[in-house]
């Protein structure tokens, strides 16, 4: 299992280093819309999320359709990029987008339901439906919405260039997966005390101080190195980065504990198969579906 997460991980990794390094070129070079290339591998992990979600609702409402939830996990994530990117430059953000879509995900769930000509667990579905578009879809938008506010319009802090957007949505994820490694790592070393036994057996105290360690440490490296904007030398901002790293921790264990929760009810070890030593998508976009809305909206203080 190690062996394959070692190999699995990595790979993610670089996936998401080149197809953002993909985009940041496209819009210098090619004039394309910044982040285009980033919103379809969201749109399409999104969607694999929608369809796992669906397997863990099995458990309890019978078997829910895949598209029914992969679709509108799809949308919410383009929606909410879409939002930022009509507020580029402009007064006016195009917030709309973000309710009308989570409302014709409900209509699509009853719509699904009807013609099953069956109107059991109805009210189980729309909800669920609404909960892959906001959970999934608009915690990996905001994700993209990091890249898009901070490449595309040059603010008190941000440089509005592609490659400032491309390094501070790559400093999101890497401090995320800091905070995971440095909690597993101080978990299998150290861990004597359980965090919160009844959800997650795994979980320690001593985890959980490693992951704020490993995180805030993973800040301060990304500021002082390739974000000199945030970091500059000030040591001020350094101790907010250590900050802004510590409370990703915190975010990215919350995340981790609601999949868990949901796994739980499910009775499942992982969401899915697909990655082979880490499970399904949701297990490792779980910590991440908390830390990109964390994150946007501690960056729209320090940017504001």
């Amino acid at each position: 299992m190690l062996r394959y997460r070692l190999i699995t991980g990595p790979l993610l990794i670089v996936l998401l280093l080149g197809l953002t390094w993909l985009d940041v070129w496209a819009a210098v070079q090619e004039h394309a819309p910044l982040g285009l290339v980033l919103t379809g591998m969201t749109m399409v992990f999104a969607a694999l999320g929608g369809v796992e979600m669906a397997r863990l609702l099995e458990a309890g409402a019978g078997r829910p359709s895949g598209p029914v939830f992969a679709l509108p996990a799809a949308l919410g994530a383009a929606a909410m990029t879409a939002c930022v990117w009509m507020s580029v430059g402009t007064e006016e953000l195009g917030s709309g987008w973000i309710v009308v879509v989570p409302m014709l995900a409900i209509v699509l769930s009853l719509i699904c339901r009807a013609c099953g000509q069956t109107y059991d667990n109805a009210l189980h579905w729309a909800a669920a439906a609404a909960l892959a578009t906001v959970w999934i879809g608009g915690g990996l938008g905001l994700l993209l919405a990091i890249y898009a506010q901070w490449g595309g319009s040059a603010t008190a802090v941000s440089q509005g260039n592609p490659d400032a957007g491309a390094w501070m949505l790559l400093m999101v994820v890497l401090v995320t997966k800091c905070a995971d490694i440095g909690g597993y790592t101080a978990g299998r070393l150290f861990g004597r005390h359980k965090l919160i036994p009844w959800l997650s057996p795994g979980k320690t105290w001593e985890g959980l101080a490693g992951g704020l360690v490993f995180a805030g440490a993973a800040a301060v490296l990304l500021c002082m190195t390739v974000l000199p904007s945030v970091g500059g030398g000030n040591a001020d901002q350094w101790v907010w980065a250590a900050l802004f790293g510590a409370l990703l921790a915190i975010g990215g264990l919350i995340g981790d504990l609601t999949v868990s929760m949901l796994k739980r009810h499910a009775q499942c070890k992982d969401s899915g198969t697909l990655l082979p030593g880490m499970g399904g998508v949701l297990d490792v976009l779980d910590s991440l579906l908390v830390t990109g809305p964390l994150a946007w909206m501690l960056l729209q203080l320090i940017d504001g």
